[in-house]
């Protein structure tokens, strides 16, 4: 009998484990960096649709949202008083545009080939007119408390180069040419500004850096905030049904004239209410009809810092303005104070935005001493 041959052949060898894991991650790691490869916030957002002026010739350049164009009609007065016994007169371009937030006016201003001497930041009023986070902002959250992590925020600060390499990869929100209204669900505000007042903050910074490497002056200015403006909402969470049956019965007694009732049942539900804009409004109110402004006016910050449907000039974000300026002594002028100083003496909004012409005629004023400090005049 033939003896049956042995099978010497070997058996086919698996792929090292220790090999292959390595290699997912570096394609784990290049298809995030492309997908990142243009993104410098922790917004995904993209500005690749917005057109803007290359060039602009001018000595001083006015950039913001609506609050910067409310100053157009005092600008030739401007121009004027600075331009006194000079060879040639001033010139100023403004730049802004209505409902434009921050991350637009600075995509803008990097578009510029030249920057003019002056640079003039009259933004902020617009901040939270448009969605700057997809629907599943979950993911933008995580990004967001990647970035808090100081290990992640040195890499990004140290190394510019990994930065598309921190953040999850989410869906991209691509602006439109021109800013368009979106919502903010009442479910999602709270993590939604926690964001946002952060990423206005690291956005101020960079413009401000930007604009000084690029041997101008900037000046920042702060955005009117209209304290009697009725447009705060509580927050989920910061009323049951009782509280609405008590507001709605504080409400009527203000409207019958009964302030002192309303002003003692209010104070008494603020005191068993958490951060809620809507009773925060309405104590402020009370106490602005019984003349004690002072006091109002801090319900009436407080109810604009809770609303859960933020418009227009918000607090926290006049405050950024603020704080920032003062860190990187910036020249500053803060419009919103010198308005709210008047507060309860004299009527101080023309509507919920737009402050009465006195007060951007001091506005003009100001910014002439600084400026022709700023231009040794």
């Amino acid at each position: 009998m033939k003896k049956k041959r042995k099978n010497n052949k070997r058996p086919a060898s698996k792929f090292p484990l220790w090999v292959l894991i390595p290699l997912i991650l570096v394609a784990l790691i290049y298809v995030i960096g492309e997908y990142n490869k243009n993104r410098h916030h922790i917004f995904p957002i993209s500005l690749s649709r917005i057109e803007s002026q290359a060039q602009v010739d001018a000595d001083i350049l006015v950039i913001g949202d609506t609050n910067s164009l409310l100053f157009n009609s005092h600008i030739e007065n401007l121009v004027n008083d600075i331009s006194k016994n000079l060879n040639r007169p001033v010139t100023v371009f403004n730049l802004g545009e209505r409902n434009e937030n921050i991350f637009r006016t600075f995509f803008k201003l990097k578009q510029i080939k030249k920057l003019p001497p002056v640079i003039i930041y009259m933004g902020g009023s617009s901040e939270f007119y448009e969605r700057l986070i997809p629907k599943n902002i979950e993911i933008t959250s995580l990004n967001y408390t990647l970035f808090k992590n100081e290990f992640f925020r040195a890499l990004y600060t140290l190394m510019p180069s990994l930065r598309k390499y921190i953040f999850i990869p989410d869906k991209k929100v691509e602006l439109s040419p021109q800013p368009e209204k979106g919502q903010i669900n009442s479910d999602e505000i709270k993590k939604y500004l926690e964001i946002y007042f952060h990423s206005f903050e690291i956005e101020i910074k960079r413009m401000i850096s930007y604009i000084e490497r690029n041997n101008s002056t900037p000046f920042l200015v702060t955005p009117p905030l209209n304290l009697l403006a009725s447009n705060n909402k509580a927050c989920e969470g910061s009323f049951n049904e009782d509280t609405n049956r008590k507001l709605i019965d504080i409400k009527e007694s203000l409207e019958r004239g009964m302030t002192k009732e309303a002003l003692f049942s209010i104070k008494e539900l603020d005191a068993i209410t958490y951060s809620n804009a809507e009773v925060k409004s309405v104590y402020g109110q009370a106490l602005y009809e019984v003349g004690s402004y002072t006091k109002a006016k801090a319900q009436l910050t407080l109810a604009k810092a809770y609303n859960c449907s933020p418009s227009g000039t918000h607090p926290v974000i006049n405050s950024i303005i603020k704080k920032v300026a003062k860190a990187r002594d910036t020249y500053f002028y803060d419009f919103s104070n010198h308005i709210n100083l008047y507060f309860g003496k004299n009527e101080l909004f023309l509507n919920d935005s737009e402050a009465q012409v006195i007060y951007y005629e001091k506005l003009q004023k100001e910014l002439i001493i600084r400026l022709k400090d700023i231009f040794s005049l």
